[in-house]
């Protein structure tokens, strides 16, 4: 690199500033902490707010060439200048007294006393040049002279840099390049007035390729939002103002941080001595304030690669001490939120207790409960913005929602039919219908009231339809409803059907439709007659048809099994193998996906149980974890975030399904520890689950049987120990056979769906006493080992084929299930990772 001599050059030696340091040390330092040319310079404009500077300039080409000798790069402050001592102390590398020195006007940003090697990401040769009150002195650092070869180590050499002593000629001479800037000619004169006060400049000369990627947009963009906003700190880019980034959007709503309720753990919200509104959290030093800003449109900067680059506007900011401490991670390291929402939302908060938290780069803060508890109540300020935006949406598009179509389209199509139906289940006259719901507990007053009032919305502009909403019903309830005091349709979310093709069509709008069609068509059923219990056969036979569809592709046992095994390091396969495989094992199964949710639901339906006093069905939330390196860590897994799924989702437990898990046999591992501590999530090996499917499936283990492990087994080893002591079991034998002969007699003998009671019954008369829970999961059994030759859906039950085929199928289908089960088991005794040759 060629050298600017006028600047390392220019004055009289003074003296001597020993600097003890290794070429290594620089060279992890820089690159480590500096990757970007932009936040380099960023350093050094911290470093003259810390000099309680009022005024910086920074100089800096529009395109930089290294290999042009002239090539230089300027940051000059009005602080509080340098001595021959202050020079000393700059050069004592991890040293730093800023925080001796601090005050309450201007808490200093530095911490660690490394700032100055930013330079070594942008050239090879730095000089401060420093005016005192006494004397203008200059002291250069040529990172070439460290040499790389003879001092390979990180231990540290002294280098001894001179300190010059500058007259007026030798100052005008070393800031002859300033002029040649824009802005420079102005800045140039003040630096040469002796009447100037304090001052310090860096020059940074024979730039290196680093340099060249300086972008003058995105340099802009970083000093706007990275640094502090102080009237009192004025920052300039070539002679332009740097000015604090604004938002030209369109705000929808903003509070300051602390002003709204807040129930997050270890967050308080008080008030400063001001009277304004702020928050406390424990283990943070002082309180925190900011503010809250959702806004309609999108923050991003621009639609071009070219704008993005220019920065963010959207996400946390984070400031500590006045500056941006997360600028490339505006999720301030959560999870993934909502896109839509996230992408217009702007929440600064300011806080200074972070300090001690922050790392040596001051560019991220280390974890810790502090920071844990910040996150989770930054999550509550974004999730009350992002239910502001959701209503706001709401409000905007009603005109084109659907309801509003409906409410205009032909009333003897939709109002009247809907009015009538519920009129006539007030009055009592049709029973409870199965998609319409009326209250049952309303006096006569009450009732005719609720009537009058659907009467007259018949005839409203709004009608009977004002909004199609989403809820979580159930796996086992139908896909849709209508609730005539809301006047509201929902759409049952966990519904099969939803789960498995809302990724298909990509919206909701075609299974709002289907909803309020589903309504409406037991609406048209009563008008023309039919009788509630009817209606409700034929609204569950369409509904058995819309699971079917989704079981269509049901395959058996050892090819779900060998899927889930081919699956294992395929983030998305895994995914979808494990629905799978929990769908062969007999659950209903609901996908969900997305941010902040599990990947799916799945159902135990086992209905009412006379012992219990209560239906007996549990359900669990999963998720699918998949890794190159096959052992997933405790962090990855996030038991914490697991449990906040079950209890989103209202679930009994959670299941986390991963080739392998870091610590799966040590008790003193953080991932035994934490699921233990929680006491319903199990964490489940993928060769594992693919042997839980063929032993479950040869063995017929109930849902009773299967809940054993979501209750018992908190570690990989008691989830495999469990499945094998569930091979070693005497094998029972069912009465298969005798129930698939009273189903095709009662086929044969009615014409009506063959229900369990009735099975339940007419087996006990012949001498074979089972509940009908038993009755339930024995037919699921036989539905999984042979899925197209018996269906099971609700309470009915019907049979395609004779028994006989039945039987063969389920005999051929043992056969297969135990030479996988044997093939699978000893992969399995030979070491987990076998199973993945």
């Amino acid at each position: 690199m060629a050298k600017l001599d006028s600047i390392i050059n220019a004055g009289t030696p003074k003296g001597i500033v020993p600097v003890e340091i290794s070429y290594r040390i620089i060279e992890l330092f820089s690159a480590g902490l500096y990757s970007s040319p932009h936040k380099a310079i960023e350093e050094l404009v911290c470093n003259s707010y810390d000099a309680n500077a009022t005024s910086v300039d920074i100089l800096t080409a529009p395109s930089i060439e290294p290999e042009n000798p002239e090539a230089s790069i300027w940051v000059i402050d009005d602080g509080t200048s340098m001595d021959m001592e202050g020079l000393n102390l700059l050069w004592r590398i991890a040293e730093s007294t800023k925080r001796a020195q601090e005050n309450s006007d201007r808490p200093p940003i530095g911490k660690f006393g490394i700032g100055k090697l930013a330079t070594y990401v942008l050239a090879s040769q730095v000089t401060y040049v420093c005016r005192t009150e006494q004397a203008v002195l200059a002291v250069s650092m040529d990172y070439g002279n460290l040499d790389a070869e003879n001092d390979p180590g990180i231990r540290t050499a002294t280098h001894d840099l001179t300190v010059r002593e500058l007259n007026e000629t030798d100052l005008r001479r070393l800031l002859a390049p300033v002029s040649a800037f824009a802005g420079g000619k102005a800045i140039q004169k003040r630096l040469l007035d002796p009447r100037s006060g304090t001052w310090t400049a860096v020059a940074m000369s024979g730039l290196k390729d680093k340099a060249s990627q300086i972008k003058q947009g995105r340099l802009n963009w970083l000093l706007s939002t990275a640094l502090p906003n102080s009237p009192q700190f004025a920052l300039r880019l070539n002679g332009q103002p740097v000015v604090p980034k604004k938002s030209e959007a369109d705000l929808l709503d903003s509070w300051k941080i602390g002003e709204r309720p807040i129930n997050s753990k270890g967050v308080a919200a008080t008030f400063d001595k001001q009277g304004n509104p702020v928050v406390t959290i424990e283990g943070v030093n002082g309180s925190l304030h900011g503010v809250v800003e959702i806004y309609k449109e999108v923050l991003d900067p621009g639609t071009t690669k070219a704008e993005r680059l220019l920065g963010r506007s959207h996400g946390f900011f984070v400031m500590v001490r006045g500056r941006l401490v997360n600028l490339d991670d505006p999720l301030f390291g959560r999870t993934p939120l909502s896109h839509s929402s996230f992408a217009r939302f702007r929440l600064v908060i300011y806080a200074d207790g972070l300090d001690n938290y922050l790392t040596s780069g001051r560019e991220s803060i280390a974890d810790s409960p502090a920071v844990d508890s910040l996150r989770e109540y930054l999550k509550l300020e974004f999730n009350r913005a992002r239910l502001l935006y959701d209503a706001w949406v709401e409000d905007e598009t009603k005109a084109a929602r659907l309801s509003t179509r409906i409410g205009k389209s032909d009333g003897a199509i939709t109002r009247r039919p809907l009015a009538g139906a519920v009129k006539r289940a007030l009055r009592g006259e049709t029973g409870q219908l199965t998609l319409i719901d009326t209250p049952d507990d309303l006096t006569a007053e009450e009732a005719e009231q609720l009537s009058d009032d659907i009467g007259e919305a018949a005839v409203s502009e709004d009608g009977l339809i004002e909004s199609i909403e989403a809820e979580a019903r159930g796996a086992d309830a139908f896909l849709s409803r209508y609730d005539a005091q809301r006047r509201t349709v929902y759409v049952n979310v966990l519904h099969p059907f939803y789960g498995n093709f809302i990724d298909l069509v990509k919206s909701r709008d075609i299974f709002d439709a289907f909803a309020v069609a589903e309504v409406l068509t037991e609406a048209y059923l009563i008008e023309e007659g039919v009788d509630a219990s009817t209606a409700h056969r034929i609204l569950a036979r369409r509904d058995t048809f819309l699971r079917e569809l989704v079981a269509r592709d049901r395959r058996s046992a050892p090819i779900i099994a060998q899927y889930l095994l081919d699956q294992a390091d395929n983030e998305k396969g895994l995914e979808e193998a494990v629905k799978e495989s929990l769908k062969v094992l007999g659950f209903e199964v609901s996908p969900i996906g997305g941010n902040g949710t599990p990947d799916g639901l799945a159902t135990a339906t086992l209905g009412y149980r006379r012992e219990m006093g209560a239906k007996a069905d549990y359900s669990f939330t999963y998720d699918a974890k998949s890794s190159s390196s096959k052992r997933i860590t405790a962090d990855k897994v996030g038991v914490s975030r697991l449990a906040r799924h079950r209890e989103d989702y209202k679930a009994d437990y959670g299941i986390v399904v991963a080739p392998d898990f870091d610590g799966a046999g040590d008790e003193n591992s953080a991932l035994i520890k934490e699921c233990r501590a929680d006491g319903r999530i199990t964490p489940v090996r993928v060769v594992d689950l693919a042997l839980l499917v063929i032993v479950a499936s040869r063995r017929q283990l109930s849902f009773t049987r299967l809940r054993e492990i979501f209750e018992t087994c908190r570690t990989p080893v008691e989830v495999r120990d469990w499945i094998e002591a569930a091979m070693t079991e005497p094998e029972s034998k069912p009465p298969f056979r005798e129930i698939l002969d009273v189903i095709q007699e009662l086929q044969q003998s009615y014409e009506d769906a063959v229900t369990i009671p009735a099975v339940t019954i007419t087996l006990r008369n012949r001498g074979i006493r089972l509940r009908e829970a038993e009755l339930t999961e024995y037919i699921h059994s036989m539905t999984t080992q042979a899925p197209a030759y018996i269906d099971l859906a609700a309470n009915d039950v019907r049979l395609n084929v004779s028994p006989e085929r039945v039987m063969h199928a389920m005999s051929r289908q043992d056969q297969e299930l135990d030479n996988f089960a044997a093939l699978l088991h000893s992969h399995l005794t030979a070491g987990v990772t076998a199973a993945f040759d």
